[in-house]
């Protein structure tokens, strides 16, 4: 089918995902990366703070009419948990927070903002990533928010998406792309980075969490996208 890879860049406070994947002439590859990020506001004054990144990729040899989605794709969420980590008790939800749609049923979850997934499907110049970013969300001191960063490489039909350059993200003190800051250590947000689990069974806290996978099939069994 040809090839693909996925990587997660565990940098706490500034995820860093990477996908990349190419097909053979009758063929269809992915990869997606994944990562979960918790911040706290351990300051003494509310915070606004906005997440998102900056993306940058190269699409060849897609065709001009493609059967099959070929491209990026990239998803940012916020969300929130009443107990301050993820719920993953019931082994029918363990992965769910891998899923575009069910993550936002876990036990606990309150979905502030997702942009579902966004598609690229035209290359742009190398030199100038794609600037994203969320809406803000405001923390009080001592209070807490989960970030969700998902980037997919799909390739079809012998062409080769490159998201290896990565999707670099952080949190920043506003939605302004161009002249955007990232939050400093003054701020009082402070990225979590420790995994921690509670002493029940099947019950987890994931704090800092990433994960690679990869799929593939032939043509001849998709439909069109």
């Amino acid at each position: 089918l040809g090839s693909a890879s996925a990587s997660f860049g565990a940098t706490a406070g500034a995820p860093v995902l990477r996908a990349a994947a190419a097909s053979s002439s009758t063929g269809r590859l992915g990869a997606t990366t994944i990562a979960v990020q918790r911040y706290e506001n351990a300051g003494a004054a509310a915070v606004t703070a906005f997440f998102g990144g900056d993306l940058t990729f190269s699409l060849t040899d897609v065709s001009a009419t493609p059967s099959v989605f070929t491209g990026i794709e990239v998803q940012l969420a916020l969300f929130t948990t009443s107990s301050g980590f993820i719920d993953v008790a019931d082994s029918s939800d363990r992965f769910a927070i891998f899923d575009l749609f069910s993550w936002q049923d876990l036990p606990g979850v309150t979905p502030i903002y997702d942009s579902g997934i966004v598609s690229y499907t035209t290359s742009t110049d190398p030199g100038m990533p794609i600037s994203l970013t969320t809406p803000g969300i405001t923390v009080n001191p001592g209070e807490s928010f989960f970030v969700l960063a998902r980037l997919l490489a799909i390739g079809a039909e012998g062409s080769t998406a490159d998201a290896s350059n990565t999707l670099v993200t952080g949190l920043f003190g506003s939605m302004d792309l161009q002249n955007r800051e990232l939050l400093g250590d003054d701020s009082g947000i402070v990225a979590i980075q420790t995994i921690q689990t509670v002493p029940l069974p099947g019950i987890a806290a994931l704090l800092l969490l990433g994960f690679a996978g990869l799929m593939g099939r032939r043509l001849g069994r998709l439909s069109r996208r």
